[in-house]
């Protein structure tokens, strides 16, 4: 009996082709299909090589130390980026990539130094060398090793493994993106026996398969007569695929066709929306029938939709297959135990704690609690983490007012039950938390271990997994504590095979290496039947009746491919032509693969499709439909369901879940269903009360006129009432440093007061994430500090105005060097992976500046830079006080009495900082000018330069280097600058000063409402429950 062998793109292609099998012939033997990955793990079990393979953590850490060790003494190129935390990443996709080209460290290092000097491709190939001997010194391989292993058992002619028994032929199946490796080893292969792939293309539409095309020539350029490798063409077709692919490549001058039928499109006001319909329309399939195997999800990439998707799934009961069982990491026993280091790097957060005590695997009953009482108590003394105080001297703190409380009163029950209750929660808490207390601090992998082993057996957390009564439950819990175990005992083994055993871990690195050994790990027992989620590569070669394919938005499918950050796309072409092969796809080249992606998506559809997008994303910008998705609808066009925005919560009928329907219910004031259905009451109670207060806040944001809105707003959206807090910003905005402002932040009230409030007065502080590039905010910096040192020197020297010539460029050039050498020399470049394509970048920019400010005939020449003003009295008409501080760019002055204030923006928005000009807006949401101005006459009366006789302001636009110019002072604009009583009190709000007291004026009645002008890049959106409604204002004929 002889059999072919089959070689498919993913697990789940595999197992629907064994189920199909299984289908026709009743029975299966042996291993009649598999991965490519399986395929070379195979060969590589079956070589006699005794290196032992290194877990994906094990080399992390392997690579940091060489990293730390390469860099110790802070020289070279890359010494400034070792630290970022995507350098190591980074690194390993480089070395994994090189292997994949079959490139050696060797060989990589003499093609680098036959390249045009490049210094960090240099240390790169003293990296690579490095990390090559290391492991082989070590007797380690990572798995790109074990692959090459497998390519050379089959070069020295090794035989093959048993599940090559009776197989007289291989066939590939829809894999078209080879590796040089994998192409090698399928090369190897098909000396021993025909091999054929079947590749999707069509020489009729280049355009959709010029991706194949390319693994198509590497295929022809093989050229051996010894090799039985037959490449197949074969164009894919299904239901929808061949009429949509036909209408968009085949398109002539007919008129564009119907849709096929059960073609749907889908657009939802967020991405998690789009998930709640796509499950919605799941839940409505299976009640009508619908087998859950039959339906399938796919998007471009899971990363982001794959746990929205599977937590709207968990949230509908819709069953969800996991092709390998359910991943490790989210096992609840596996959260149980990891909890003393998730409550350690959450600063012992309420909502960690309570996960741990409310988990079905710890037993609060022996100390005579239940997780709801430590709940209650720790909403009482309002407690969200330690930031404010360690847990146990809050609950002594609470304890204590309530005992004196308690004395004034003893007829007072509930204080008397709350102080009893405050007790024991502190009494029997204590221990747990100091238990806890002892994962802090930096510790051997060994400490950590033994730690962790003695709370999960005093806590009894895997016998309780075992004692499951549910049969499900129990297998599942069985293969965490396996499994968990063993990512335990690998980690041990890695860290004895580096010599890293007195090596120390922060809980957080810690954490973060058991969670990266559980990568990729899949509990057994969780293998069940559901709704297939997949994304576009794993769903190559699959068909389901019913596919939603979501996620279809510009720069999510399409993603956007961005070269190597350290093996850049110019840097592969040139080594290329240097080694005279070609060895890797540049970013360009990626790209051509994703509308052949797409389609190959939309044919996995047998009966009925949907598309969706999101129309906004979070925080309510629009957001753009994917080119693929607009190039399909230009040729077929079909109608959009569009999601409301503010239909957040579903009719009775449409609720999939008990929380919907609580708030379907509640949204209708249907209160009464608490007399029919009991199991709701005390929900719907609860809900009741916060009922009243959802519509005050609906009743603001659904009101789209400024001053109707002010008049709606309540505590709940930004205005504050209570006397003793009124009364607390009086206090504060009447004394130091309360009363003093900056034009930034009085902008950043003018822009949201309630953004203002959270950063200025309730110092929330947003999460800094690391960058790859220096942040906007130091790259001003950075400009600032350059042109200040090159306008200091060229007044100092006598040379202004500015000629444009040789010289000015010249130093405009050493200005820029000395400031870049001083940053790099004190480390302030951040962590940017692209530093020196950044400074190429800007040295055009200021040059093009200093060409810019030559040609400037005003007669205007800077006489001072980073000009600082501080304790600029403002008085109200009112007569209250406050004073204004700040910085101004440069100021510039001519001889006739003129003056101009500069401020430098590194950005290229024209219509943004045009708008900011205007007068209307002038003393609203912009500030920076006229202070700028009023401070700059002042300090120029006090050097006896005024007073000025004309003024004007210029933004000098650096991304775009253009200026931006506007005049003050004249006849016209006069009395919107002036500061004297009289010609305020006649211009009203037409007064700058006047418009800026009335904000201050507003702060102190606490007047911080939630009205943005703008929300892009607010840091503010995760607590922001801000609903987007275009604001106007109140119409002039009332």
């Amino acid at each position: 009996m002889t059999e072919r062998l089959h070689i498919f793109p993913s697990t789940a292609a595999v197992e629907a082709f064994n189920r199909a099998a299984l289908a026709e012939t009743g029975i299966l033997f042996g291993i009649r299909a598999l991965t490519l990955k399986r395929l070379c793990e195979a060969l590589y079990a079956a070589s006699s090589d005794e290196r032992r393979p290194v877990s994906a953590v094990g080399q992390k850490l392997l690579m940091e130390d060489l990293v730390v060790g390469h860099y110790a003494g802070r020289t070279g190129l890359l010494a400034g980026i070792i630290e970022f935390p995507g350098f190591v990443t980074s690194l390993d996709s480089l070395f994994g990539e090189l292997k994949q080209a079959l490139v050696t460290a060797e060989t990589f290092a003499a093609t680098v130094r036959a390249m045009p000097d490049n210094g960090r491709l240099t240390e790169l190939a003293a990296l690579f060398g490095h990390y090559s001997r290391s492991l082989n010194e070590r007797g380690l391989l990572d798995h790109h090793d074990k692959d090459l292993l497998a390519l050379q058992e089959l070069r020295n002619g090794a035989p093959l493994p048993p599940l090559f028994d009776r197989i007289t032929g291989v066939t590939i199946h829809a894999i078209y993106d080879f590796t040089p490796l994998q192409l090698a080893v399928v090369a190897e292969l098909s000396r021993r026996m025909p091999v054929t792939i079947d590749l999707p293309y069509d020489t009729g539409r280049e355009q959709l398969y010029s991706y194949v095309a390319r693994t198509a020539d590497r295929i022809e350029s093989l050229d051996d007569s010894n090799l039985a490798l037959e490449p197949v063409f074969t164009e894919p077709d299904g239901v929808f695929l061949s009429p949509l692919r036909a209408a968009v490549f085949d398109a002539g001058e007919e008129a564009p066709p119907l849709p096929p039928a059960n073609l749907s499109l889908l657009a939802a006001p967020g991405a998690y929306r789009e998930c709640e319909e796509i499950g919605r329309r799941i839940r409505d399939l299976m009640e009508r029938g619908t087998d859950p195997v039959s339906i399938a999800v796919i998007c471009r990439e899971l990363r982001n939709y794959g746990p929205m998707l599977e937590d709207v799934c968990r949230r509908f009961a819709i069953p969800v297959s996991y092709r390998r069982g359910a991943p490790l990491a989210t096992a609840p026993l596996v959260s149980a135990c990891l909890a003393p280091l998730t409550l350690v790097q959450a600063r012992f957060g309420r909502e960690e704690l309570l996960a741990l005590l409310k988990s079905s695997y710890y037993d609060l009953s022996p100390h005579g609690l239940d997780p709801d009482q430590v709940e209650e108590v720790l909403l009482d003394i309002r407690y969200l983490d330690e930031s404010v105080g360690r847990l146990e001297e809050l609950l002594a703190r609470r304890i204590a007012w309530l005992e004196q409380r308690h004395a004034a009163n003893r007829d007072d029950r509930s204080t008397g039950r709350r102080l009893a209750s405050t007790r024991a929660v502190g009494r029997e808490m204590a221990p747990l938390l100091g238990e806890l207390r002892r994962f802090g601090g930096a510790k051997t992998l060994a400490e950590f271990s033994t730690l962790l082993a003695g709370f999960i057996d005093r806590h009894h957390l895997y016998r309780r997994g075992i004692e499951a009564a549910d049969s499900r439950a129990l297998k599942r819990d069985a293969s965490a504590i396996t499994l968990f175990q063993q990512v335990l005992d690998d980690l041990a083994r890695d860290i004895r095979s580096l010599g890293m055993e007195e090596r120390t871990f922060t809980p957080a690195d810690f954490l973060e290496l058991i969670q990266q050994g559980m990568t990729g790990v899949f509990l057994a027992g969780e293998r069940r039947s559901g709704v297939g989620i997949m994304n576009f590569h794993d769903a190559r070669g699959l068909t389901f009746p019913h596919v939603f394919i979501a996620g279809l938005n510009e720069g999510i499918c399409p993603p956007r491919h961005d070269g190597h950050p350290l093996f850049k796309d110019s840097d592969k072409l040139q080594f290329q032509k240097t080694a005279g092969q070609r060895l890797f796809r540049t970013a360009i080249e990626k790209g051509e693969e994703e509308p052949l992606l797409f389609y190959l998506a939309i044919g996995c559809a047998g009966e009925a499709l949907t598309l969706s997008y999101s129309y906004v994303d979070g925080r309510g910008n629009e957001m753009l439909r994917s080119p693929l998705l607009d190039e399909l609808l230009a040729a077929v066009p079909l109608h959009e369901e569009r999601i409301p925005v503010n239909r957040i919560i579903p009719d009775p009928t449409d609720c999939r879940e008990r929380e919907e329907l609580l708030n379907s219910l509640a949204r209708n004031r249907r209160f009464e269903a608490s007399s029919t259905v009991t199991e709701l009451a005390p929900a719907l109670a609860r809900i009741a009360a916060t009922a009243a207060i959802e519509a005050t806040r609906e009743n603001f944001f659904t009101t789209d006129e400024l001053s109707a809105r002010a008049a709606l707003s309540t505590p709940y959206t930004g205005t504050l009432h209570d006397p003793a807090i009124l009364a607390d910003l009086e206090a504060c905005y009447t004394s130091s440093p309360g009363n003093r402002f900056a034009p930034t932040t009085l902008e950043e009230y003018g822009c949201c007061p309630f953004r203002y409030f959270l950063k200025r007065l309730l110092h929330l502080a947003p999460v800094e994430k690391p960058e790859l590039e220096l942040a906007v905010k130091d790259e001003g910096s950075l400009v600032h500090e350059i042109l200040q040192r090159f306008f200091e020197e060229r007044m100092a020297a006598g040379r202004l105005p500015l000629k444009g010539d040789g010289t000015d460029k010249d130093a405009m050039a050493a200005a820029a060097a000395g400031v870049f050498d001083l940053w790099e020399k004190e480390l302030a470049v951040g962590k940017p992976l692209l530093w020196e394509l950044g400074k190429e970048k800007l040295l055009p920019l200021l040059e093009r500046l200093v060409e810019l400010e030559a040609a400037d005939d005003s007669g205007l020449v800077p006489a001072a830079c980073e000009l600082p003003f501080t304790d600029l009295e403002v008085t109200d008409l009112d007569g209250s006080r406050f004073f204004l501080h700040g910085k101004i760019d440069r100021v510039d002055i001519s001889s006739d009495g003129g003056l101009r204030v500069v401020d430098y923006k590194l950005a290229g928005n024209t219509q943004r900082y045009r708008q900011l000009m205007k007068e209307e807006n002038l003393g609203e949401i912009s500030f920076q000018v006229p202070v700028y101005l009023l401070a700059a006459a002042k300090e120029l009366e006090l050097r006896g330069l005024g007073p000025s006789r004309r003024m004007s302001a210029r933004y000098w636009l650096l991304r775009k280097v253009e200026p931006l110019e506007k005049p003050f002072g004249d006849d016209e604009s006069a009395p919107f600058l002036a500061t004297d009583p009289i010609t305020r009190s006649r211009r009203g709000d037409d007064n700058f000063l006047n418009r800026l007291c009335a904000k201050v004026r507003a702060m102190k009645r606490g007047e911080f409402p939630v009205t943005p002008r703008e929300c892009e890049q607010c840091d503010f959106a995760s607590v922001c429950r801000y609903v987007a409604v275009g604001l106007r204002e109140e119409s002039s004929d009332g």
